[in-house]
């Protein structure tokens, strides 16, 4: 009998996304550097930083056609090949903006193609029995590559220009991608290699099985579940990118030093990674929508943190500000989890893509009215609103927990 290769697959899914995350972390490592390199000003980088959202849009609510045409391990090779342009472009054209454009759109691209979504639909693929403890675990993944690049490009980019730091890391990045793909995620599907995913039954009652799309005549948009699915995650994406991209001007605004403003991040990015591989156990523990409520309860206390910074002693308010960030942004891509309780399974990977992509629209409004919100009323201001996407986030997700034909409590 062959042996079952779930393992090697799910190994190489997790190397995939952490050097996927590679563009994620480069991004804020580099960022400060941008606008020096390309001759720009900061509000025409964050004009340009548009694209990094838009063409992850585009790429999310067109992966499942794109599925059908080249296959998913050729959307894999497709990643690898957006990281070769990017070397290419630093090296070929150097500071011209056509460079600074494919960076965004790279970014964009990858983390669509072969970051979230579509390691969550390779890893569901391979696995019933303990799907949500290998997604989660793969997810803390994700997470400890953005940490990783993010120390990474800082030391690169302190001792080259950043032009020559893209080249060598996204050439580097890019061949890692190919041999992960050729060497240990064999299949994308355990049928391709004529194995069974763990833990599925020999066979399936028919009054068992979950009504298909098809059978139920009912389109994902026409579905409320996909609806409040999407308006929850919408939310959440909007919260998680003000975090990541003004967390360090924050705490520089408050007196802390870039240098320890980075670390704090970085210490907040690992605590959700840490959190993001008890993921799986806390579902099991928690069931469903105690789970969600959790990660939607941490996303509000550690906003409110941010607001009354400065209230407690310092070391204490920086405490509960990583603890709450962890846990609660541990589940940032919560959509990832909860798509196959919710949807069938025929359904879940569709609705997935569909929900993720079409709901990084809510971090691309947040941030472009977070700098007007922030410069004219302040960080409270901002943060209040993110509480306020969060509260209609837990909302969306227990509604539609609740309307689903496939709801497990």
């Amino acid at each position: 009998m062959k042996k079952f290769s779930g393992p090697r697959v799910t190994t190489g899914c997790a190397l995939f996304i952490i050097i996927i995350m590679s563009g994620s972390g480069l991004y804020s490592a580099g960022y400060s550097k941008l606008a020096e390199t390309f001759h720009t000003s900061m509000s025409h980088l964050g004009f340009y930083s548009m694209l990094l959202t838009i063409s992850g849009i585009i790429c999310s609510v067109s992966l499942t056609s794109l599925k059908q045409k080249i296959t998913l391990k050729g959307v894999l090779t497709l990643d690898a090949l957006v990281l070769y342009a990017v070397a290419l472009c630093a090296k070929l054209l150097g500071d011209q903006l056509l460079t600074l454009l494919v960076f965004f759109i790279s970014v964009g691209t990858t983390l669509s193609l072969g970051a979230h979504v579509v390691m969550t639909e390779i890893v569901s693929n391979w696995y019933v029995e303990k799907r949500a403890e290998k997604i989660s675990l793969m997810l803390g993944c994700a997470l400890i590559g953005q940490a990783l690049y993010q120390s990474v490009g800082g030391y690169v980019f302190s001792h080259m220009e950043l032009l020559d730091g893209w080249f060598l890391l996204y050439l580097v990045n890019g061949t890692l991608l190919l041999l992960i793909n050729h060497f240990l995620i064999i299949a994308t599907d355990p049928k391709d290699v004529g194995q069974e995913a763990f833990g599925i039954p020999a066979t399936v009652d028919s009054a068992e099985r979950a009504p298909t799309c098809g059978e139920a005549h009912c389109g994902l948009y026409r579905r409320k579940a996909f609806w409040l699915c999407l308006l929850g995650d919408w939310g959440l994406s909007g919260g998680v990118n003000f975090i990541t991209t003004y967390a360090t001007t924050f705490f520089a605004r408050n007196g802390i030093s870039l240098q320890v403003s980075a670390a704090i991040l970085s210490c907040a990015t690992i605590s959700a990674a840490i959190f993001s591989f008890l993921n799986g156990r806390f579902l099991k523990w928690l069931k469903v929508k105690k789970y969600v409520a959790l990660l939607l309860g941490s996303v509000i206390l550690g906003n409110l943190m941010m607001i009354v910074y400065g209230i407690l002693p310092q070391p204490i308010i920086i405490a509960l500000i990583i603890l709450f960030y962890g846990i609660g942004y541990s589940g940032a891509h919560c959509i990832n989890i909860v798509s196959g309780i919710i949807f069938s399974a025929e359904d879940a990977a569709d609705a997935n893509s569909k929900i993720s992509g079409l709901a990084m629209s809510g971090g691309l409004l947040l941030l472009s009215l977070s700098g007007y919100l922030v410069d004219h009323v302040g960080f409270a201001a901002v943060y209040l609103v993110i509480i306020a996407l969060a509260v209609i986030s837990l909302i969306s997700y227990e509604l539609a927990l609740s309307v689903s034909p496939k709801e497990q409590n």
